[in-house]
């Protein structure tokens, strides 16, 4: 039973001028939410469906806060130590310390672990990586497609797939669209050669299924959007990680960033305004 969290609407709103592309963004910040400490401790991140902000921790407590309303209701999955999660139709799916699915999966999907840590749900199945290959899970799906040499991907529309990677061993950072069966469609967007990120992860979606892609360059983090036209929106600076899933965007297309402010997890939503210059 969802236990309902009475908690004051924290808001607060700050002014940021960052670097665009080729131009000076600003970007309005707004704090929404003060995580409880049951929720933050272990904290793997959030996802976001239709206009809920759901949050778990590697104990499987759940919090769902409505991005609308300000409210917020508790949840558990109980007797499982959870690695990563996502959402189907707004109902977590998620892998464990053991490799195994649950959550909202698929009765014909096999039942074995699964050598990865990284899971993410597409409108044609699941992709799961973070071990040797990218392993995709049709919804009717009662075996694995599995692909070598894919350890970033990320699912769009119609069994597409987002994948970042090295070009060769020693060449450039790459994006590139595949199909979930691991066939190159198309190169996007090539990084310079000197590119030469520490903790780098690909995820998740913007609005228009742009591709979002978090690294550290010099220590300092950067956000990235890259389109589908191989051009790079906008690269700005970013909060320091402390959890795996800790950006995410709403329905507006801002952007939803988890931080650390006096050592609380607040949820917070970023606006980009009209570019200048």
């Amino acid at each position: 039973m969802k236990k309902h969290i009475k908690l004051s609407f924290l808001v607060a709103v700050f002014s940021l001028v960052l670097t665009m592309v080729g131009a000076q963004i600003q970007i309005s910040r707004e704090v929404l939410y003060k995580l409880p400490p049951e929720v933050s401790y272990g904290l793997l991140g959030m996802r976001v469906s239709a206009g809920q902000v759901v949050f778990m921790n590697n104990l499987g407590k759940i919090l769902r806060y409505n991005l609308e309303t300000s409210e917020a209701f508790k949840g558990k999955i109980r007797g499982r130590r959870i690695v990563d999660f996502d959402l189907i139709l707004g109902q977590p799916v998620f892998i464990d310390e053991e490799g195994k699915l649950g959550g909202q999966i698929k009765p014909e999907w096999p039942e074995r672990s699964y050598s990865s840590c990284v899971i993410e749900a597409g409108d044609q199945g699941l992709l799961l990586t973070g071990g040797s290959k990218m392993i995709f899970l049709g919804h009717n799906a009662t075996s694995t497609v599995e692909v070598e040499g894919i350890n970033f991907a990320l699912p769009l529309r119609d069994g597409f797939v987002w994948a970042l990677g090295l070009k060769k061993l020693t060449g450039p950072w790459t994006l590139a669209l595949f199909d979930c069966y691991g066939n190159l469609m198309k190169s996007i967007y090539d990084f310079s050669p000197a590119f030469d990120p520490a903790g780098i992860e690909l995820g998740p979606l913007g609005e228009e299924d742009e591709a979002l892609i978090s690294a550290y360059e010099n220590n300092t983090r950067k956000l990235m959007l890259i389109g589908s036209n191989g051009h790079m929106i906008w690269k700005i600076d970013a909060p320091d990680k402390f959890c795996r899933r800790d950006v995410a965007f709403d329905g507006q297309g801002n952007l939803l960033i988890l931080e650390k402010i006096d050592n609380q997890v607040v949820l917070s939503r970023w606006k980009f305004a009209a570019p200048q210059g």
